[in-house]
């Protein structure tokens, strides 16, 4: 080594400024837009799922009413479901005080092809005002079609 070297005249070692964090580099948008295009599938399938489960829970309902107790108690649970349904799907205000002739129509209009069937619809609108032994076992399976119908539209 020698000892007699002048250092004097070095200057310092310039450091590079820090890179910029804005604007991010090309990789970090697309990381950025795969993140949101993933979080919008993600979204999609969960709501797709949500509804499967649902029209496959109702359908489920549907079968298990139909195939437990009386004629009264299978309507009266249908159309309970019919009721719940509609609560779900329209504002309570609209649904919620409807009963008879009016409940049947609504049901009537909110299905696509507007046509109910004949006895679902008079049973619709008169089975809360029967007496329980006027009502027969034959009167579910209209009742049951109408109500899958509408669940299948409409959930």
């Amino acid at each position: 080594m020698q000892p007699n070297i002048d250092l004097s005249g070095l200057k310092d070692i310039h450091l590079p400024p820090m890179p910029s964090a804005f604007p991010p580099n090309a990789s970090v948008w697309y990381m950025l837009a795969g993140v949101i295009v993933f979080a919008v599938l993600i979204r999609v399938a969960l709501k797709y799922r949500r509804k499967l489960t649902a029209k496959a829970y109702t359908f489920a309902e549907i079968d298990r009413i139909t195939k437990q107790g009386d004629a009264y108690d299978k309507i009266t649970a249908l159309l309970g479901l019919l009721r719940r349904m509609a609560l779900m799907k329209f504002p309570k205000e609209q649904v919620a005080a409807l009963h008879g002739a009016q409940w049947s129509a609504f049901l009537r209009q909110t299905l696509k092809n507007k046509a109910l069937d004949k006895r679902a619809a008079r049973l619709i609108e008169l089975a809360a005002y029967l007496p329980p032994d006027r009502l027969k076992n034959a009167d579910i399976a209209p009742l049951a079609a109408t109500a899958k119908q509408w669940a299948a539209e409409h959930l």
